[in-house]
Order: structure tokens, then C-alpha cells, then sequence
């Protein structure tokens, strides 16, 4: 009578299928983690492509600016892009500049001008243009150390008030909620420049950055950098 075999402590081999199951599914991780940080770099890469394509304007839409750097800037931070006020915008007090000018040459064969000696008329002379000049001075540096920065990190507006006087804000992009912008007349249509508004989450609820040139790429750009601050978020890899 043949002995039944009631247990038997062999363990089961695992099947074939179930080993390939589980070496495709560790390919599938691996590919996955990869293709996480290949996605973030596409992101960045993708935000320079659009930046090149844009074009650069020079001094009023600088793309990785090299010789910039600004107040409290981290060691590591990059700046993306540089903008300023598009350089039309300057035309009108640029016009009463120029009349300023000319206010001297009206007045001269007028009374009571011509009634005071010579020395004293160029004196004043010297005084208006002085004056001119300085207005001049203070109008250009207004637009040129105006400047909204766009770092991989945050925004940055600052505003040149006078010589002793700005006002620095700025907000991480990732609290940016919201990201608009406006541009209308026909200057703005013309030599497309407009306004761009970011609504965020920090202590200050709006940022505008002022007649910029090419607001839809800037638009566009902000889009890419929060949605790249939210990829290193879930990634653990947020400064």
C-alpha cells in the first residue's frame, strides 16, 4: 500500500509570471522617478526655450541677466529674467524735457528778460538748465533702477523712489495664486507692452509689474516657474 504524503515543508517556487510582474513593476518606479526629474529640468529648459524664442530688449527685457545682481540676493539664486518699463513710456517727460530746453531761447528777446545785464541772464540760464538736467536725472533714474526680477526662487518689484528712498517687495513663487496681465491703446498694441498682475498668498495680496514688454511671455513664464516650484515640492527637493 502506497504511504501518503499528509505535509510536506518544501516552500512553493514562485511562478515565472509573478517575477516578471514585479521586475517590470520596479522598471515602472524607476522610470516613473526618472522621468520626475527629467520633467523638472523640461520645465526649466522649456521656460529658457521661451525666453530665447522672445527675444532680448535691451535694458527693458533681459533673459539671465549676467552682470545683475541685486540687494538680498541668496547666493545660489538665478535670475531669470530682468524687466523695466518699455523704454516708450519715457516719451513724455522726455517732450517736457526738451520744451524746458527751449524756454530759455523764447524768453530772451522778451521783458523783463532782456532788461537785466548780461552776467545775471546767464546765471539764470545756467540755473534752469541745472534745474532741467536734474529733472532729467530723476525721471531716467526712476525707469532705470525701477526693475521687477523674476528668480527661480521668487518676484521681486523694486521701486526707485529718489536717491534716498525704494521700496523692495517681494513674494516666493510658490505663493503665486493667480497670474494676469493687460494690455491695451495702441502704443501698448503697437510695440506690445502692458501690465502684469500677480495675485499671491504673501504679505503683500498683488504685485504689478508696469508696462513690461512682452506680458504674455512673462505671463507664461510665471505659469511654468510655480508649476516647476510645485514639482520640486512633491519631489522633496525645495530649498
Amino acid at each position: 500500500m502506497a504511504e501518503k504524503v499528509i505535509f510536506s515543508s518544501r516552500k512553493k517556487e514562485p511562478k515565472a509570471s509573478s517575477v516578471v510582474n514585479q521586475e517590470a513593476q520596479k522598471k515602472v518606479r524607476k522610470k516613473k522617478s526618472s522621468f520626475a526629474t527629467k520633467g523638472t529640468r523640461g520645465i526649466r529648459r522649456e521656460i529658457y526655450r521661451l525666453l530665447k524664442d522672445g527675444g532680448e530688449k535691451r535694458g527693458i527685457f533681459v533673459p539671465r541677466p549676467r552682470d545683475f545682481a541685486f540687494e538680498n540676493q541668496m547666493p545660489k539664486e538665478k535670475i531669470i529674467l530682468l524687466l523695466r518699463r518699455h523704454w516708450i513710456t519715457n516719451l513724455s517727460w522726455l517732450f517736457v524735457v526738451v520744451l524746458m530746453s527751449g524756454v530759455p531761447l523764447l524768453l530772451k528777446n522778451f521783458p523783463p528778460f532782456i532788461f537785466f545785464p548780461f552776467p545775471f541772464r546767464l546765471v539764470g540760464v545756467m540755473i534752469w538748465y541745472l534745474f532741467v538736467f536734474a529733472v532729467f536725472l530723476e525721471h531716467f533714474f526712476s525707469w532705470y533702477f525701477s526693475v521687477n526680477i523674476i528668480t527661480d526662487e521668487r518676484i521681486v518689484d523694486i521701486d526707485f523712489i529718489s536717491l534716498i528712498h525704494k521700496r523692495i517687495s517681494e513674494a516666493k513663487i510658490e505663493n503665486i495664486q493667480d497670474v494676469t496681465y493687460k494690455m491695451g491703446g495702441l502704443l501698448g498694441t503697437v510695440f506690445n507692452f502692458g501690465t502684469v498682475y500677480i495675485q499671491t498668498a504673501a504679505e503683500k495680496p498683488e504685485f504689478e509689474f508696469e508696462k513690461v514688454a512682452n506680458p504674455a511671455l512673462v505671463v507664461k513664464v510665471l505659469e511654468r516657474m510655480k508649476f516647476e516650484e510645485e514639482k520640486e515640492k512633491i519631489e522633496g527637493r525645495v530649498r
